[in-house]
Order: structure tokens, then sequence, then C-alpha cells
């Protein structure tokens, strides 16, 4: 018979047994926890990612349900694997890549190469590949103030790049290495893709991030295509791939409880591939299973019965334009939440569009349903050919076989198709192409063929001038809202819609007008076949905008990117963030110097001529800009110091040191400038020099350094007032002229006896020939130059006056243009002036470069 006590021994020996066996368990469970920990490391990266890109659009808001839903979907479809290290490469592998294609499907196209450049910096984060202060200089690109020593290759603003990426460890003797050897630098920068090509002597083992940062101070133009390049080092391929919009793919992601939103785009139907799709799955209108509603004009009533029959009955609803009535939409909003307390039928789906909000920023659509929908976003392709493919094809036989003077009617039809896409590819140069954004549509083309129709109609001869009124003036000019814009599109019409049209001319140089005889299916073979390459020319440009569009779009990418992360940044070699910005103030605080003595030069001012009290005003504007940014730095030294309270408008001074930005708060009181902060202050600083020596002799100078001023038309009117009283002229009679001398400012003795010298003027999209004093084409290289100096002065206009060998060229602060426009410069030319309207060409008053 057992004894208790045995009884009890035996059950100590086994509970032992059993602690051994809890104990190498747990530590297997740990082990395992620990191995998995990568794949749990990387979804947190890709959610944290994603709640970052709401900094970029409204429409990217993803929720914790929604993510946890996408990444267990994905853990599911990743292969298995015996081996533990292989099956933890593979959940990675395809935790991220799926979870990134379906963030991207609803992501536009500008914004895709963010998301992956983002995504592949955080990776190389998480695997301790990043060198901080890299990072830092790649995505805020300070400059250090400096004239270039070889300014054949590289402008003072790159050279500035080229010293402040020279104080980085890994890069101290580059600025040495691009004086010591300019020539092999200057060939590897002159190469069409610099990115693809080894760097001079040492520099060629660098990495792949220290050669994105030398690119970002030599080449920012080709950023783009270098960072391309490190995402599918980094990442792969398939991170840069273009996935092909399939609705029957994604169609298995979808459930009766989450709605699908289409963010609609330019020449993109989503009706069309959701009605393909429900027919191939017994969804269709006639059937009763398939219900479209266009929200809008009382439509809503509709759409609620709609969703309640279609989810009790198991059909698909689709609610287009759900933007158009922000105040019903917590309605269904309301709605799409008791679905999921009492799920509808199984087969139920429900598909809503919306375009994209004005301010990015801002969305008038909910929350809750932005963050719990799948959200597709299909681009049409932007280039040329697809914008011309899609004009003309909303065109037909019919249309032109009712018209009684068809081969006029497809002429004319064709040309106004191609400058339809014209106007909408210029869009993508910017300021260059168009100084403001406009909203040029389909719906203007038809609008124009309808009245080209009823005039073709009514006349006996084509009315060339009034259609290219109706068409420039009335129809896309009235999106048009400035007046230099306005030129630009009635220059279009005039050298596309002449007699020369039905003789085959050059609609773009290698494209001529195609044969009237044909039919639809004829013209769109001609575009298929006959079309050449894509380039600026195509649009009037100089080849040089190519340039100036990549830089843009460049910079459009990592201030993306800036703002994305918030960039705090460290001093150099490490140093705490808050020392380097305690440093960063006080350098500043120095920089300003001491106030102009307004009060002095009052009493010395004792003859207030028109150049004086333009001296006056200026140093007024000056003495406020210094006090404001004086005082706003004062206040945050205390606060770092801990004497303030840090306080919002602090706070976003703070911002703006770290990102190299110029601050809200002073530019509001400051003149428009595109420049960083770092070039911002030096500039600042040479323009209180050029007031301060003014002030000093209270006489005009030499030469105006016009970019310092900040009331520019002010001058210009001083210079007139100053002849008109000379000679007794009525001021509004006078008109001002320029004429560009062959001087540089220093070569200036003397003020003119009449008028003034002015300097700092930049020639933006064309070049100038100093011999012949001419404008001549912008060359592939140069899309800017500065001018030397220029003589202005007051003049009474005279009929026989009026010049044909002169281009009336806008003159603009920044290369902004729009708003910043100041006055009218005439350079002289041989060439016709559509020509340099055209191609865009501008006057600045700031560097464009």
């Amino acid at each position: 018979m057992v004894s208790a006590n045995d009884l009890i021994l035996c059950g100590l020996a086994l509970l032992s047994q059993r602690v051994a066996e809890a104990k190498v368990t747990e530590q297997e469970i740990n082990a395992a926890r620990e191995a998995y920990r990568r794949v749990g490391t990387r979804g947190a990266c890709m959610y944290s990612l994603l709640k970052d890109l709401r900094a970029v659009h409204s429409y990217y808001e993803h929720s914790l349900h929604a993510f946890n839903t996408a990444f267990m979907a994905a853990v599911a479809r990743t292969e298995p694997a015996e081996d533990l290290q292989e099956r933890i490469a593979n959940l990675t592998h395809c935790v991220t890549l799926q979870l990134f294609r379906g963030t991207s499907r609803g992501m536009f196209e500008a914004h895709k190469l963010l998301f992956a450049i983002q995504l592949t910096l955080r990776v190389m984060e998480e695997q301790k590949q990043l060198c901080s202060l890299e990072l830092d200089f790649l995505l805020k690109n300070p400059k250090i103030p400096a004239q270039s020593p070889v300014p054949a290759l590289l402008t003072n603003e790159a050279w500035g790049s080229v010293l402040a990426l020279s104080n980085l460890e890994n890069f101290r003797t580059l600025s040495s290495d691009i004086e010591g050897a300019a020539k092999r630098w200057h060939l590897w920068m002159d190469t069409q893709q610099p990115e693809m090509e080894s760097m001079p002597q040492e520099w060629r083992t660098k990495t792949s991030m220290q050669k994105l940062c030398v690119l970002r101070a030599l080449r920012p133009d080709r950023l783009r295509y270098a960072t391309s390049d490190l995402v599918k080092e980094y990442m792969g391929e398939a991170y840069m791939e273009s996935v092909t919009f399939q609705l029957g793919q994604i169609f298995p992601e979808t459930n009766p409880t989450t709605p699908v939103l289409f963010v609609l785009t330019t020449g993109v139907d989503p009706v069309r591939d959701v009605e393909h799709l429900g027919s191939q799955m017994s969804k269709s209108a006639e059937s009763g299973s398939f219900l479209l509603v266009s929200l809008g004009q009382g439509q809503e009533p509709i759409a609620e019965a709609g969703i309640e029959k279609m989810a009790k009955d198991g059909g698909w609803i689709f609610l287009q334009n759900i933007h158009l009535v922000p105040t019903w939409l917590m309605k269904l909003e309301l709605i799409l939440d008791v679905f999921h307390t009492s799920p509808p039928h199984r087969e139920f789906r429900i598909f809503l569009s919306a375009d994209p909000p004005a301010n990015p920023l801002v969305s008038a659509i909910p929350l809750n349903i932005l963050q719990t929908s799948i959200k597709i976003t299909n681009e049409a392709p932007q280039d040329f050919k697809a914008n011309l493919r899609r004009a003309f094809s909303h065109f037909s036989n019919e249309l032109f076989e009712a018209s009684i003077k068809q081969p006029e009617m497809k002429s004319i039809v064709f040309a106004l198709s191609f400058f339809h896409a014209t106007v909408l590819g210029r869009t993508k140069f910017g300021a260059l192409g168009w100084s403001r954004p406009y909203p040029f549509n389909t719906g203007d083309l038809i609008t124009c063929v309808d009245v080209l129709f009823n005039y073709l109609e009514v006349n006996s001869r084509v009315p060339w001038d009034d259609l290219k009124f109706m068409f420039g003036d009335i129809i896309y000019g009235g999106h048009i809202t400035d007046d230099w814009d306005r030129r630009t599109c009635s220059a279009y019409l005039s050298t596309l819609l002449q007699e020369e049209l039905f003789d085959e001319m050059l609609l773009a140089p290698g494209f001529p007008a195609p044969p009237n005889t044909g039919g639809v299916a004829f013209f769109n073979n001609y575009i298929e076949e006959q079309l050449p390459k894509e380039t600026p020319e195509m649009f009037g440009l100089p080849m040089s905008a190519e340039i100036s569009f990549q830089l843009n779009q460049s910079e459009e990418l990592f201030d993306n990117i800036l703002v994305m992360v918030g960039h705090a940044g460290v001093g150099a070699d490490g140093e705490d963030p808050e020392n380097a910005l305690t440093a960063t103030v006080e350098q500043m605080l120095d920089l300003l110097g001491e106030d102009i003595d307004l009060p002095d030069l009052l009493s010395r001012a004792e003859e207030r001529t028109p150049y004086v009290s333009v001296l006056i005003q200026e140093c007024h504007r000056m003495d406020g800009l210094i006090h404001t940014l004086r005082n706003s730095l004062e206040e945050l030294l205390r606060g770092l110091k801990g004497e303030l309270t840090m306080s919002e408008e602090m706070d976003a001074l703070v911002t703006s040191l770290r990102v190299q930005r110029v601050p809200h708060s002073w530019a509001k009181v400051a003149y428009p400038s595109n420049k960083g902060l770092g070039m911002w202050v030096a500039d600042l600083q040479a323009r209180i020099k050029h007031l301060m020596d003014w002030s000093t002799e209270l006489s005009l100078p030499k030469s105006v350094w016009l970019s310092a001023l900040f009331n520019l038309q002010a001058f210009l009117t001083a210079v007139m007032q100053t002849v008109a009283r000379r000679h007794e002229w009525p001021l509004d009679m006078v008109a001002l002229h320029s004429e560009v001398t062959k001087k540089k400012p220093d070569e200036i003795v003397n003020p003119p006896r009449e008028g003034a010298y002015i300097h700092g003027l930049f020639l933006e999209g064309a070049l100038w020939d100093v011999r012949s004093a001419l404008l001549v084409p912008a060359t592939l290289k140069e899309m800017s130059q500065l001018l030397p100096v220029i003589y202005l002065k007051a003049i009474l206009p005279d009929k026989t006056m009026v010049s044909t060998d002169t281009y009336s060229c806008p003159v603009y602060v920044t290369a902004m243009r729009g708003p910043t426009y100041v006055s009218t410069f005439d350079l002289k030319s041989k060439d016709p002036e559509v020509q340099w309207i055209l191609a865009g060409v501008a006057l600045l008053l700031e560097d464009p470069a």
C-alpha cells in the first residue's frame, strides 16, 4: 500500500517535471516570439508610415482595424516554409509588398514615388543602414553662402550646397576635389544620366545614399530617377512597377460592410469598370440588382432607399460624386456603421466615387468612410499622346458628316484637340507653363467644337478671328485670370488656326497637320504612328524646360518627405538638436547687425525727391522686417533656455529653422522669395547693405539693385516722376522705356543724367546675346541668365515709335510668377514675338536656379 508521503513525493516530482517542461516551453515561445519580432517591427513601421501619409493628402486615411485586416490577409497569403528563418523572411517580404501595393492603388501617381522612397528610408533605418546626418542633408539641402570658385561649372547656390555637404565626415574633401578636378566633374555633370555613371576620383566607391547627397548638390534635377534606383536597390523592382488597375483582382478583398471608394481623375470612368464586373457576376440594372445614383439635385432619398433595398436583396449600388453632398455624408456614415452590427446580405456591395478636394489637406468626406474604405485611384496617362488621343476620341464620323464643310471641320477639330492636349501638358512645367493653375477640361473642348460647327454652318469662309476670340478669350479664356497667360493661350491659337492648316502645316516640330480626307480611324492612326516623342518643344518651350520640370518634381518630392517626417535633424558630428538650434538662433541674431537709424535718415533727407521718398519707404519696411526677425529670435532663445513657455508661434519657428525654410511669420512682412533659409538670410544681409549704402549719400546709386527693394513699382514710378518733372510732361502720358546695356554693375561709373541704371534681373526661358543685343533661344543646359545693367528712362510714347522687333517681356519678382508681377520691359528680338510668348520668356528679380 502506497503511503501518503510517497504520494506527496510522487506529486512533487510530477510537478517539478511539469515546471521544467513549462520553462522549456516558455523558452521556446520566447525564442519564437523574438524570431518573429522582425515581422512585427516591419508591421509597426508600415502602420506608422501609413499614418504619416495623412500629412500629404486628406484621402490617405487608414484605421488600425483596416490595417490589421490587410496585415492578416498578407500573412495568410505568405508562402509556407519549414525553415523558421525562411518563414520569417517570407512573412516580412509578403507583408511589406502586399501592404505597399494595397496602399499604392489608392494614391495619386504624384505620390507613389514619395511612398516608395519613404518606405525605403524607414527600412534602411530599421536595418541600421542610414546615416542621420546624410539624410538630414538630403532632405533639407542646406547651403553655405559663398562665391563659386568654378562659376562655369557651379552656380553660387550649388557651390553653397557643396560646402554644406563638405561639413559631413564622409564628404570632407568634396569641395577641394571638385575645385581641383573641375574638368572631370564637368564631364560627369554633363552626362544625360549622371546617376547611372560612376562619379570621378574615389567618389565612385560611395554608397547609393551618399551618391544621392552629391546629386542633391550638383544635379538636383536627376533626384527622382536616382531615388527610384535607390528603391530598386534596397526594396526590389516590384516596388517601382506600375500595377495595372483591374477591379476583378481587387474584388475578392471587398465585403458587404466595406465600401469601395474611387477617387475620380481626368479621363477615367470607374462606372464602366463596375458595370462590366457586375455583368460577369449577374449584377445589372436590367435585373434590378445594380443601381447607379448620381448624387446632387435631391438624389439623396433615392440613394437611401437604394442602399436599403440592395442591402436586403444582395445587390450592388454605386453612389457617384459623394463630395457634392457633404451634409448627407454624415447620414451615409451612420448607415454604414449600422452594417457592422446588423450585417447586410453577403452579396451586397457599395461603391462610391469622389473628386479630390481643392485643398488636399481638407476633405468633406467623413473620416470613418475614408479610413474603412478600399480606396482606388486609377489615373489615365498624362503624356502628350494620351491627352491628344483622349481629346480626339470625343468626336465621331457622324459629327464630321453633318457639317457642310467637312474638310475644314476635320482639320480644325484636330487642331483644337492638339491645342487642348497642349494647354493640359503645359501645366506640368509649373509657372513656366502657366503662371497660375487653371481647370481646363474636356467640356471646354466639346464646347469649342459645338461653336465651330455653328460658325461653319452660317459663314461662307472660315471666320478665323471670330473663332480665335471665342476659343481663346471666352471658352478657354474664361478660366484664365492672368493677362500674360491669356496672351499665351491666344498665341497658341494664332499659330494653329490659320489657312495654312489645310495645307498640312507643322503643328509642332516634326508633326504636320494630317490630311483632312480621312475619317476618325485615319486620324487615330495618324496620332499613334506620326506623333513624335514628347519634348518641351512640342509646347513651344525650350528644351531646358525639361530640366526645370524635373527639378520642380524633385523639390516637391523632398518637401513632401519633410512634411511627412517633420525631420528634426541634428547638429554637426552628432551634436544635440537643441544645442544646434540654440547656436543657429544666436548666429542669426549676430548676422542681423544693428537697426537702421531712421531718425538720422529723416533728419538728413531735407529734399524729398521721388528717389529719396522711395529710399525712406524701403528703410521703413526693412527696419520693420529686422525688428520682426530679432524679436522672434530673441523670444525663441529665451524659450530654449527655459525662461519663457514655448508658444505655438515659437514651435512653428523651431520647425521652420530645422527644415531650413523661411518662417511664415517672417515671410508675411518680407518680400516674395523662393530661397531656402540660409540663402534667404544671406540675401537679406546684401539687401540691407545696399539700402545702407544708398542712405549714406542719399543720392541715387550708380546702379540700383532692383531686386533689393520691397516696393518695386514705387521705384519705377519715381523714375517716371523725375523725368516728367524735368520736362514738365503729364505723368499719365509718360511710359517707361528699357534698354539692356553691355555693362556689368561694377563698370558703371556714374548714374545717368536722366532715368536710372538697374541690375539684378534674370532672363528665364531664353538667353541674351550681349554682342548683338538680341534675344536668342535658350540652350539645353542654360535656362536662365543674369542680364547686364538695364537703362530705364521715361518717354512720351509716339505712334511712330511702335516697333515690331521687340518682345514685351513681363517682369516678376520670383519664378513663381503670377501674383509677383511687377512691370513690362521691352527686349529686342529678330524672331517673331509669338516664339518668346510660347517659350514663357520672362524677367525675374530672383535667381530661378
